[in-house]
């Protein structure tokens, strides 16, 4: 009875998630489209796209080759034996540059926030100006750093000693270990870089908010300032907790079934974009747009007219 009660909890967990993950799946892709779409109709119809907007742009583009690689794992010709080892790497290498990348860029976009606002000394307008010249230079930078890491990570995957059959388990244990090794020393600076940037974006905004308020100016720049803060904060979590789930994955062989770790992984993005439309004005006030549009093609509610004097009588 026991094993029966187990039995069937084991099968309901992987019902959910063979559920759940598509769903999550689209929804990301969906959301990071969103992004995508808003900024690319703004230049299409010859409106001026700031230097943020491009960062958010090419995050939002990483993010949905980051989704997309996921829906690529039940293409049926990924399925076939002789295709199915090509696939798996190009999915590796689309997934691991996707998330660098947009890590990378969300490191660009902190540091961008923060330069933007500082106007301490001489040094941070020269800084300022200089990022505000060279944004799409460091867009691509960060993009090809990121393709080295990924080019990196998939020939040490794919490399195997050349052993006899009485090494084969010591060599694939060395190779686990230079895996293992190689996630922890690639992940750990840029969400470092990532917690320098964002500690250093809220103390400014602060600043910036004490010294507003100090002097009665409360309404002009304050909510800004405020949600902005509550992004960095929501966003640093998001990626810590994001590269934690990758290296238990990765280092510690926790979260073994694969579509519980597709399902989980695949959060992180979702939810650090929908801070970023909560953050960036534009963004939110469009999706609000779209929302209301969406609202009227709802069926409307029929009231209900009072009877006339004829009817009732």
């Amino acid at each position: 009875m026991a094993n029966c009660t187990e039995d069937y909890k084991i099968n309901l967990k992987k019902s959910f998630f063979d559920v759940a993950t598509p769903i999550i799946i689209l929804a990301g892709l969906m959301i990071q489209s969103f992004i995508v779409a808003v900024n690319v109709m703004q230049w299409m119809k010859g409106r001026s796209i700031t230097s943020a907007d491009k960062i958010i742009t090419s995050i939002g583009i990483s993010r949905m080759f980051f989704h997309t690689a996921f829906l690529l794992i039940d293409v049926p010709i990924c399925q076939l034996p002789k295709f199915s080892q090509i696939c798996s790497t190009v999915i590796l290498f689309i997934t691991h540059s996707s998330s660098s990348s947009s890590m990378y860029l969300s490191v660009l976009l902190s540091f961008f926030f923060y330069f933007k606002i500082s106007t301490f000394h001489n040094v941070f307008l020269c800084l300022k100006a200089i990022i505000l010249r060279r944004v799409v230079y460091l867009i691509i930078a960060s993009v090809l750093l990121s393709l080295v890491y990924s080019s990196m990570f998939i020939c040490i995957n794919s490399f195997t000693l050349v052993t006899n059959p009485t090494q084969h388990n010591i060599s694939d244990y060395g190779q686990e270990n230079i895996l293992s090794y190689y996630n922890i020393l690639w992940n750990t600076p840029p969400l470092f870089l990532v917690f320098i940037a964002s500690a250093l974006l809220i103390i400014l905004l602060g600043f910036h908010i004490r010294k507003m308020n100090k002097h009665g100016n409360v309404r002009n720049n304050t909510d800004t300032y405020q949600r902005t803060m509550r992004f960095t904060v929501a966003s640093w979590l998001s990626w810590s907790l994001y590269i934690l789930v990758y290296l238990a994955k990765a280092c510690f062989h926790l979260l073994e079934d694969k579509t519980e770790f597709i399902f989980i992984i695949n959060i992180f993005p979702s939810l650090l974009s929908i801070c970023l439309i909560y953050a960036a004005t534009k963004l939110r006030n469009q999706f609000f747009r779209f929302f209301h549009c969406g609202t009227l093609f709802l069926p409307k509610r029929k009231t209900s007219k009072p009877k006339s004097k004829e009817l009732v009588d």
